[in-house]
Protein backbone atom coordinates (compact mmCIF):
# COMPACT_ATOMS: atom_id res chain seq x y z
CA UNK A 1 0.00 0.00 0.00
CA UNK A 2 2.85 2.36 0.72
CA UNK A 3 3.89 2.01 -2.89
CA UNK A 4 0.48 3.18 -4.17
CA UNK A 5 0.51 6.26 -1.92
CA UNK A 6 4.02 7.18 -3.00
CA UNK A 7 2.92 7.01 -6.66
CA UNK A 8 -0.08 9.27 -5.89
CA UNK A 9 2.17 11.75 -4.10
CA UNK A 10 4.54 11.86 -7.12
CA UNK A 11 1.59 12.36 -9.49
CA UNK A 12 0.16 15.17 -7.32
CA UNK A 13 3.59 16.79 -7.07
CA UNK A 14 4.09 16.63 -10.85
CA UNK A 15 0.60 18.14 -11.38
CA UNK A 16 1.51 20.98 -9.01
CA UNK A 17 4.74 21.61 -10.91
CA UNK A 18 2.90 21.66 -14.24
CA UNK A 19 0.23 23.99 -12.89
CA UNK A 20 2.88 26.31 -11.43
CA UNK A 21 4.64 26.28 -14.81
CA UNK A 22 1.33 27.11 -16.53
CA UNK A 23 0.70 29.93 -14.03
CA UNK A 24 4.17 31.36 -14.67
CA UNK A 25 3.72 31.12 -18.45
CA UNK A 26 0.29 32.74 -18.12
CA UNK A 27 1.75 35.52 -15.97
CA UNK A 28 4.59 36.06 -18.46
CA UNK A 29 2.06 36.28 -21.29
CA UNK A 30 0.07 38.86 -19.30
CA UNK A 31 3.24 40.86 -18.67
CA UNK A 32 4.12 40.67 -22.38
CA UNK A 33 0.63 41.86 -23.30
CA UNK A 34 0.86 44.70 -20.77
CA UNK A 35 4.30 45.70 -22.13
CA UNK A 36 2.93 45.74 -25.66
CA UNK A 37 0.02 47.94 -24.54
CA UNK A 38 2.42 50.28 -22.71
CA UNK A 39 4.63 50.45 -25.79
CA UNK A 40 1.60 51.41 -27.91
CA UNK A 41 0.65 54.08 -25.36
CA UNK A 42 4.20 55.45 -25.37
CA UNK A 43 4.11 55.56 -29.16
CA UNK A 44 0.81 57.44 -29.04
CA UNK A 45 2.17 59.83 -26.42
CA UNK A 46 5.28 60.42 -28.55
CA UNK A 47 3.15 61.12 -31.62
CA UNK A 48 0.91 63.44 -29.58
CA UNK A 49 3.92 65.28 -28.15
CA UNK A 50 5.36 65.55 -31.65
CA UNK A 51 2.02 66.92 -32.87
CA UNK A 52 1.87 69.29 -29.90
CA UNK A 53 5.38 70.49 -30.74
CA UNK A 54 4.35 71.04 -34.34
CA UNK A 55 1.26 72.91 -33.18
CA UNK A 56 3.31 75.08 -30.83
CA UNK A 57 5.88 75.83 -33.55
CA UNK A 58 3.05 76.70 -35.92
CA UNK A 59 1.50 79.02 -33.32
CA UNK A 60 4.87 80.68 -32.70
CA UNK A 61 5.32 81.23 -36.43
CA UNK A 62 1.82 82.70 -36.58
CA UNK A 63 2.60 85.02 -33.66
CA UNK A 64 5.86 86.02 -35.33
CA UNK A 65 3.94 86.86 -38.51
CA UNK A 66 1.38 88.88 -36.52
CA UNK A 67 4.21 90.77 -34.80
CA UNK A 68 5.79 91.59 -38.16
CA UNK A 69 2.46 92.97 -39.36
CA UNK A 70 2.18 95.06 -36.20
CA UNK A 71 5.73 96.35 -36.72
CA UNK A 72 4.82 97.39 -40.27
CA UNK A 73 1.71 99.15 -38.89
CA UNK A 74 3.78 100.94 -36.24
CA UNK A 75 6.35 102.06 -38.82
CA UNK A 76 3.55 103.18 -41.14
CA UNK A 77 1.88 105.13 -38.32
CA UNK A 78 5.16 106.78 -37.33
CA UNK A 79 5.69 107.88 -40.93
CA UNK A 80 2.03 108.85 -41.48
CA UNK A 81 0.47 109.96 -38.18
CA UNK A 82 -2.52 111.55 -39.92
CA UNK A 83 -3.59 108.21 -41.52
CA UNK A 84 -3.89 106.33 -38.21
CA UNK A 85 -7.66 105.88 -38.37
CA UNK A 86 -7.71 104.80 -42.03
CA UNK A 87 -5.07 102.07 -41.67
CA UNK A 88 -5.83 99.31 -44.17
CA UNK A 89 -5.52 95.93 -42.38
CA UNK A 90 -5.62 93.94 -45.63
CA UNK A 91 -1.99 94.81 -46.50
Amino acid sequence: MGHKFSRLRKKRASNEVVSKKDIIINDLNKIDTNLNELNKELGEIYIKKKDDKGYIVNELNNLDYQLRLLQKDVIFLKDNPSKGRNLDKSK
